[in-house]
């Protein structure tokens, strides 16, 4: 009877015992619920950063999109006001081809040409383009009720143009200009557009 008694009073020392037990090994670790609540991270890019346009085109040195300079300057022999315009159609990536006119005038007399015109850009930096153009087309001298004189046009030069925006530089250019036929005395002039505005459209 003694015996008996001891067993059932022992009984719920045992379950008290063994119940946390049970429920601590069903329970996640503290550390596993943390981790398995936190987000997953976002799986990384593969796509190129975004690059901003550039007059200057991504890739060689020529530009990527067609542009139009406009320039003022002045000739030499005979000495004028002048101006000049063309318009680049990239062909390569150092290469870039187009018809190019220019008008100079004085007091007394005013010349024209309309050429094609091709420019070969050489290696660049991040804000300047040097260049070097060469042309061939007509070139026209009148010398204010004097009298006109027609001749075939070659010219050869320079320049250098400066980023200024994404859409746009400017530059200067010099060319000089070779005819077949003696205009206004001359065979030949240089011109030079000190300020050229260069556009992309």
């Amino acid at each position: 009877m003694h015996h008996t008694f001891s067993l059932v009073a022992l009984l719920p020392l045992v379950a008290c015992a063994t119940a946390p037990v049970a429920s601590r090994s069903s329970a996640p670790p503290l550390t596993e619920t943390f981790v398995s609540s936190m987000p997953a991270p976002a799986p990384a890019s593969t796509d190129p950063a975004p690059t901003q346009p550039t007059a200057f085109g991504a890739d060689g040195n020529a530009p990527a999109d067609a542009l139009v300079p406009m320039g003022i300057g002045f000739t030499t022999s005979p000495v004028m006001t002048f101006f000049a315009s063309s318009y680049d159609i990239p062909i390569d990536t150092n290469l870039t081809l187009g018809p190019s006119v220019h008008f100079g005038f004085d007091d007394s007399e005013s010349l024209f040409g309309a050429m094609g015109q091709a420019r070969y850009f050489l290696p660049r930096n991040d804000t300047l383009q040097p260049y070097v153009t060469v042309g061939s087309g007509l070139g026209y001298v009148d010398t204010l009720g004097r009298g006109s004189e027609w001749g075939l046009l070659f010219s050869g030069g320079a320049g250098l143009r400066i980023q200024t925006s994404d859409r746009g530089m400017i530059a200067s250019e010099v060319n000089y200009y070779v005819s077949t036929e003696e205009l206004s005395g001359e065979r030949g002039y240089w011109g030079w557009q000190v300020l050229q505005f260069v556009m992309k459209f």
